[in-house]
């Protein structure tokens, strides 16, 4: 937030809590992060998007989990919301110096692609 008088905040949120779509994930070597995000379909009513690709930095590994249990992230209604979680895990034997590389995920809806960035 941008004021012209002084501001203080009584509570922080860790990055990893901010509901953006793209991620931003510092691993060093043997770090394993969960991140959630809450996603609302503004799209179709009946609309199912599924992870098309995942391309992280070598080294890094990715898994997607989808709280409804399911391969697919499916609504039934425009403004529904589902939630899923990225786990970003770093190779303990990882041999690339610094903590720092970047990737991508793709959520596709009949061959629309929504391109989240790692």
């Amino acid at each position: 937030m941008i004021v012209k008088k002084k501001a203080s905040c009584l509570r922080t949120i860790p990055e990893a809590q901010l509901n953006y779509p793209s991620f931003v994930v510092s691993l060093t070597r043997g770090d394993r992060k969960i991140y959630s995000r809450t996603v609302t379909n503004v799209g179709l009513a009946n609309s199912s998007y599924n992870i098309r690709d995942i391309y992280v930095p070598k080294g890094v590994s990715v898994e997607v989990n989808i709280h409804n249990r399911q391969d697919v992230m499916s609504f039934t209604a425009v403004h529904l919301k589902q939630t899923y979680e990225v786990t970003f895990t770093r190779d303990i034997k990882d041999t690339k110096k610094g903590p720092y590389g970047q990737g991508h995920m793709t959520w596709v809806y009949r061959e629309n692609p929504i391109f989240i960035q790692v």
